[in-house]
């Protein structure tokens, strides 16, 4: 948190952008884990993080919120309750706790589809939140008089090309955007933790919905988003989009703590209040890479490259990823600290008994 209060007015202009996201940690073989729950079929934890980013170029400033899905229910950075609570529910509660902290820029609320819930919508935008959520097309809207799909309504708003976006190493797309304001009058039917389902009444919603393609250099839709925001019309479609596309920042730190990364499926630890520890000692360490990953001093950019070269990753010219920098901090670190136990000519001597032959 004090990081994000630090680098949040430096690398935003006017927004921090808090990605929520899920990522299963499957446990499936480690039995001494005996508050792992049920994710999908196998048994494990689910991990729940706000990952705070930049309104200008979607780089990531810091994990400002994380969570461990147990037996037991959540264990949170928010406070020492173990709470048994939904994930979007989880949401609510983060976004109290996030506005307690005062932190220098208000911020944006960017989920996937998983956030999609009327009866959330509605509580977020009562309790002043802003927030930009990839909707799912089937629900009924009302728009320009009329209740239709969303899917259809998406289908008559008038799309013109934005900015271009890389999707991939060698190919780059290019953001179609649309917009136009739909109204949210019907009763919300929020998933009940126990007992049945209820129709919950509201008022209605206005609502933007930002409709958005993702087309290939061929013209191909690579992908469609139906977004839905209550951020103020000061902030245009085409920003919108930009900022839902930067969700997949995420999904880069997730691959961080795992395959690329910390191994976090690999870890010994018993109890998930064990692992939500050992998972903020990452977070922190995420954060000094990416702070050196986008550094700009000379000194700076010359351990950075430093630590490309001790990563044996293979990366393109000029770029440094946040793996390999990670693992060049890991290997230079090592030799810091071997460097402090032995003398430099004793560690030659050693390696050429190693490597018959070293000089």
């Amino acid at each position: 948190m004090e990081q994000a209060r630090l680098n949040l007015p430096v690398a935003s202009r006017r927004y921090g952008l808090a990605i929520h996201d899920w990522s299963d940690l499957v446990y499936a073989t480690h039995g001494s884990k005996k508050d792992r729950k049920k994710i999908g079929t196998e048994l494990g934890y689910k991990l729940a993080t706000t990952l705070l980013v930049s309104d200008l170029n979607g780089y990531p400033i810091a994990p400002i919120s994380l969570g461990l899905w147990a037996n037991d229910g959540w264990h949170t950075t928010l406070d020492d309750q173990v709470r048994d609570l939904s994930p979007l529910a989880l949401v609510s509660e983060t976004m109290l706790f996030l506005n307690r902290q005062k932190l220098p820029l208000p911020l944006v609320h960017i989920i996937d589809r998983e956030g999609d819930s009327i009866f959330h919508y509605r509580q977020w935008d009562a309790a002043g939140d802003l927030f930009l959520v990839r909707a799912d097309g089937v629900q009924r809207v009302v728009w320009q008089g009329r209740t239709q799909l969303l899917c259809e309504v998406a289908t008559q708003v008038a799309l013109h090309a934005g900015q271009a976006v890389e999707i991939s190493a060698n190919v780059i797309g290019q953001l179609f955007v649309g917009e136009t304001s739909i109204v949210i009058d019907r009763p919300a039917f929020p998933r009940a933790r126990e007992g049945k389902r209820q129709w919950v009444q509201g008022e209605p919603l206005n609502l933007r919905l930002v409709v958005c393609q993702l087309r290939l250099p061929d013209g191909k839709i690579e992908a469609e988003w139906y977004l839905l925001s209550n951020v103020s019309a000061q902030t245009g479609a085409e920003q919108l989009a930009e900022w839902y596309y930067w969700r997949w920042r995420i999904e880069s730190y997730f691959k961080l703590l795992k395959s690329h990364g910390f191994r976090v499926d690999q870890w010994q630890q018993e109890t998930a209040e064990a692992i939500a520890k050992r998972l903020l000692v990452a977070a922190m360490a995420c954060v000094v890479v990416w702070q050196l990953q986008r550094a700009t001093e000379p000194e700076t950019i010359a351990l950075r490259d430093l630590l490309v070269r001790l990563s044996g990753r293979q990366v393109r010219r000029g770029q440094a990823t946040a793996p390999a920098i990670l693992a060049g901090l890991w290997v230079f670190l090592s030799a810091i600290e071997l460097l402090e136990h032995y003398d430099l000519n004793d560690l030659k001597q050693m390696a050429g008994l190693a490597v018959p032959g070293y000089s």
